[in-house]
């Protein structure tokens, strides 16, 4: 005993000080509860089989009615070439993502390989069983991959129709590689024209727009199913000045561009990727949005069975709630963009796996969305401010044509440059009467855009 009076503290206690501390609101404001609703999707998807026969039936239709239309036959042989050509296009680019997958597929069975004793002699180390246990014959035991499945979700909006058909090629590069690794997909467009209904309002349910969903592509099709469909989406809303004379087809009135129904497609993979999950009895989901802007916010909640409504007053917090898992997320900005955010969350919580978001945007539009999200998040640089940091990141996207972000609700948030999509720039031709500068400046934009795809597919395939 050195005679000093030492003060007794309960360190939990203090803990739970400091901690309780942080539930204090210093705001005054009230907090709004709203449930996501719970919807069967099945009502909102047109699934691949009559969307083609939907499809089928206009073109025969406008035939018929006008004659200045091709005849149905005419456009099914431009679609097989049309598929044919992007074929072609994409051997080497899919063969790519097989192969980096195949690596990192066994290099990760390798790492998990156990050794284990068969219960049989091994002759040839009988001799040293004085002084020596291992005499008997090992197997080595290496544990299957995890199983895989992809859904993914297309913007099917106007905004969308300048860089519709290269996206369809991207897209078809991922179902492609799908197929060549037997791994389950589902490919669905979001949209507010066409097929679409409303969502039923419950009580205490926040307020969500009308939608529906195209099945464009399925693992369930087949392979004359699905080089048709794969070819009717590659000639419809191609870039004029890509359009030949003999190809200007015109889409489908079903297949129609609307709005953005971000949210309620997020909200209608709660139910879609947990039913493919048990379908295929997979281990890991990939859930992809692709879109080139953001969903619709709703300050409405519906109090009471009657459908009544009641304002989400901007004064108070809005707090979204999953009635399955229980889960809440809360509306951290009173814009579109953070409720996005609350409905990822909330999907995550519910189906797991990882979520992946492409933004498809101009160099011009990029600097303005980069400065108007608040939930991406502009990593901190010495000596810079907010706005020098995201000149940096606009540069690089001009330079590298793709950034990738960290944007609360993703796993992976992919910003991709528009002319950076097309896939045709895989392959280096040249004319006969090339010169040497023509020659120089081709091949740099091919290596550039060789680089952008590679590093995107490394990390999409890493993932």
């Amino acid at each position: 005993d050195d005679g000093d009076d030492e003060e007794f503290k309960s360190e939990t206690d203090e803990a739970l000080e400091r901690n309780r501390s942080k539930l204090w609101s210093t705001t005054r404001r009230e907090y709004d509860y709203a449930n996501i609703p719970i919807i069967d999707h099945n009502n909102y998807i047109l699934d691949y089989k009559m969307l083609n026969s939907m499809v089928e039936k206009d073109y025969k239709l406008k035939h018929e009615k006008y004659d200045y239309y091709m005849k149905y036959d005419d456009i099914v042989a431009i679609q097989k070439r049309a598929f044919k050509q992007f074929l072609n296009e994409s051997k080497n680019i899919v063969s790519y993502m097989v192969k980096e997958f195949e690596l990192r597929k066994n290099a990760d069975q390798m790492k998990r390989v156990s050794i284990s004793k068969t219960g049989h002699l091994n002759m040839s180390r009988i001799y040293s069983y004085k002084f020596s246990e291992d005499i008997f014959r090992k197997a080595a035991i290496v544990p299957d991959g995890k199983s895989h499945g992809l859904v993914m979700f297309i913007d099917w909006s106007g905004s969308m129709s300048e860089y519709l058909h290269d996206t369809i090629k991207q897209m078809l590069n991922l179902v492609m590689f799908c197929k060549k690794v037997n791994i389950p997909y589902e490919v669905y467009s979001f949209t507010t024209e066409g097929f679409i209904k409303d969502i039923p309002p419950k009580a205490n349910d926040i307020e969500m727009g009308s939608f529906g969903l195209f099945n464009l592509l399925s693992s369930r099709m087949t392979a004359s199913e699905f080089s048709k469909t794969a070819g009717m989406l590659l000639t419809i809303y191609r870039p004029w000045h890509r359009r030949h004379e003999d190809d200007s087809i015109v889409h489908a009135d079903v297949l129609q561009l609307g709005g953005t129904p971000l949210n309620e497609a997020i909200v209608s993979a709660m139910t879609i990727v947990p039913e493919f999950r048990k379908k295929y009895n997979l281990q890991i989901v990939n859930t992809i949005f692709l879109t080139d802007g953001e969903g619709q916010a709703s300050n409405l909640i519906y109090r009471g069975n009657d459908g009544s409504q009641r304002r989400y007053e901007y004064n108070s917090t809005l707090v979204l709630r999953d009635p399955v898992t229980r889960e809440e997320a809360i509306v951290e900005f009173e814009d579109t963009k953070s409720y996005t955010q609350a409905f990822l969350k909330l999907l995550k919580a519910r189906v797991g796996g990882n979520i992946v978001g492409f933004h498809i945007s101009s160099q011009r539009d990029a600097k303005y969305m980069l400065g108007s999200n608040p939930t991406i998040q502009i990593p901190s640089k010495p000596g810079l401010d907010r706005d020098s940091v995201i000149n940096s990141i606009v540069a690089s996207l001009r330079k590298d044509r793709y950034a990738i972000l960290n944007c609360s609700g993703y796993d992976e948030y992919y910003l991709l440059r528009s002319d950076a999509l097309d896939t045709a720039s895989e392959e280096f031709t040249l004319q006969d009467n090339s010169t040497v500068k023509s020659i120089a400046k081709k091949y740099t934009k091919y290596a550039s855009m060789k680089r952008t795809n590679r590093i995107i597919l490394n990390r999409f395939i890493g993932m």
